[in-house]
């Protein structure tokens, strides 16, 4: 739990220079294409490099990670309501809101599965690993690996989609 705290912080951070870039540059639509590409990156490398980073290490990891994620958010919503008339701010910002729960919803629910399918790992060592029985921790991460490539191609996907949104300025 103390591990996740500086990637809430890193995300707000990530948002606030972006709200700051957007109100000096008035360019919108460039900031997600580039946070989701950074994403991409960082949970791509983050796949293939050593697994025992350390607790410190995932932290820090994360934390950058994070920056780039809190990027995007803000200014989507930005966009979005920007497309919409004053009347219905409610509405777009409603189904904004229902789109990102969705997607973290879909996204809660196959990361797990693709984990689990992973040969070699399953629910008997996960089970193992969750109750003490089994000390190696190794065995898991070919699935954590699997996920995060899994992630950063989902985030590779919001780039191609971010970077065909018209380039605006509000």
């Amino acid at each position: 739990g103390t591990a996740l705290v500086p990637m809430v912080a890193a995300t707000a951070v990530g948002a606030s220079i972006t709200g700051k870039m957007v109100n000096v540059t008035s360019w919108t639509t460039l900031f997600p294409g580039i946070g989701f590409a950074m994403l991409a990156l960082m949970l791509g490398s983050f796949a293939l490099i050593h697994p025992h980073l350390g607790q410190l290490g995932y932290s820090i990891w994360f934390t950058c990670t994070t920056i780039w994620l809190g990027t995007v958010m803000p200014t989507v919503q930005i966009i979005v309501l920007a497309e919409g008339e004053p009347e219905d701010f409610g509405a777009v910002t409603s189904v904004t809101q229902l789109s990102r729960s969705l997607g973290a919803a879909i996204g809660t629910a196959i990361v797990p599965v693709v984990m689990l399918l992973t040969p070699g790992f399953g629910p008997l060592p996960l089970a193992e690993l969750l109750d003490g029985t089994r000390s190696d921790v190794s065995v898991a991460w070919p699935a954590f690996r699997n996920a995060f490539l899994l992630l950063a191609g989902i985030a590779v996907l919001g780039a191609v989609i971010a970077a065909r949104v018209p380039l605006r300025k509000v």
